[in-house]
């Protein structure tokens, strides 16, 4: 199973859900949350990596946003720097 390396330094199993939380938290539609929770999945996956780190997974997120939509980009990226401080 792919695991996310904290800031902290602790390890988490890969979790889906908190991934499309986050992005629907920050005004992501569902089903496009769903798709880039997928296609980060699958990238990170064919690596053959076990263990990834939630920054890389941050930053992989907003740039497959970008792609789609700049502005959601931009507000994901300012959540998730505003939780991650928490």
């Amino acid at each position: 199973m792919l695991q996310v390396i904290k800031r902290n330094s602790t390890i988490q199993n890969w979790d889906r859900q908190k991934m499309v939380t986050s992005m629907t938290n920050a005004g992501v539609t569902k089903v496009i949350a769903e798709l880039i929770t997928s296609l980060v999945y699958e990238n990170v996956r064919d690596t053959g990596c076990q263990h990834i780190s939630s920054a890389t997974i941050r930053k992989m997120i907003i740039d497959v946003l970008r792609s789609v939509n700049n502005r959601s980009a931009d507000v994901y990226e300012h959540f998730s720097k505003e939780i991650s401080k928490n």
